[in-house]
């Protein structure tokens, strides 16, 4: 090799250079030509050139792979946390849906309880007008009851007054012990001037049992005390019913109703007005 070396001359070594040159820059031609110089050059420069591998467990691929892994992770950690907000979404329009029908159910209770409301207004209202038109039936009974107390007081005073004034004349009667029906006899007795119906007429209103009265009254407004079922009880033409005995000594003295003022006007049956009749002739 020293030999060959010697032997080129600088010219030879130029011709050497521009054919490695135009080999290089024409890949086709054929390696028969090149002379072996050109091949050892061309070999070594390859040789330089070729890149040297890395080894598989590298650090580098170590990162890699552990980078991935981390990322397989995050990617599956992120799906797990997707799928629980969905369900959690789920859950939160559930939740709505049953808010929503609370509301509307809600809305209807609210609905029928002022509808009930209303209703139960009204029967309070009626049921204060029914209360103030009793009241002021037993105003008026009360009015009659205290006029005609009032009218009995006067008697008693009068009775009184003529027992004190005339001493000679004996009057055998003690008024602060007589009861309420005497002291109605004794104003028949002494002339008391009587505005109400006959007793034919009082007969003409038919009896019947409380049991068999079709009235919402619980009490008779003249003795003040509750119906039984089995009292005699009297129904006036205006419908207000009365203890048989309390309304016929109320309409002995008085021809109109206790509580409405209401006149009665009875006509006598042809039989009572024969024996009132032969009353009178005899």
């Amino acid at each position: 090799m020293n030999m060959q070396r010697k032997s080129h001359s600088p010219e030879l070594r130029k011709e050497l250079a521009l054919k490695l040159l135009r080999n290089e820059k024409h890949p086709f031609v054929s390696k028969q030509s090149q002379s072996p110089e050109i091949k050892m050059t061309r070999s070594t420069v390859s040789q330089k050139r070729k890149p040297q591998d890395h080894p598989v467990n590298s650090p580098i691929i170590e990162d890699l792979l552990r980078q991935c892994k981390l990322l397989e992770e995050l990617v599956k950690k992120s799906k797990k946390i997707i799928d629980e907000k969905e369900t959690k979404i789920q859950l939160l329009l559930q939740l709505l849906k049953q808010r929503e029908n609370c509301c509307k159910e809600l809305q209807m209770q609210s609905h029928k309880l002022m509808e009930e409301r209303q209703i139960l207004i009204e029967h309070i209202t009626q049921l204060e007008n029914q209360l103030n038109l009793q009241e002021e039936e037993e105003a008026y009974s009360q009015d009659g009851f205290q006029q005609h107390m009032t009218n009995l007081n006067d008697l008693r005073h009068f009775l009184n007054q003529i027992r004190h004034s005339n001493e000679d004349i004996p009057v055998f009667v003690d008024v602060d012990n007589l009861t309420y029906e005497q002291l109605l006899q004794l104003e028949d007795t002494i002339g008391y001037v009587n505005r109400g119906l006959s007793k034919e007429q009082i007969k003409t209103i038919p009896k019947i049992s409380f049991d068999q009265c079709k009235t919402d009254e619980q009490l008779c407004s003249i003795c003040q005390i509750e119906f039984e079922s089995t009292d005699k009880c009297r129904a006036l033409p205006c419908q207000h019913i009365y203890h048989s005995k309390c309304i016929k000594l109320w309409l002995g003295k008085e021809k109109h109703c206790p509580i409405c003022k209401q006149e009665l006007e009875i006509n006598i049956p042809i039989q009572y007005q024969t024996e009132e009749q032969a009353m009178v002739e005899q």
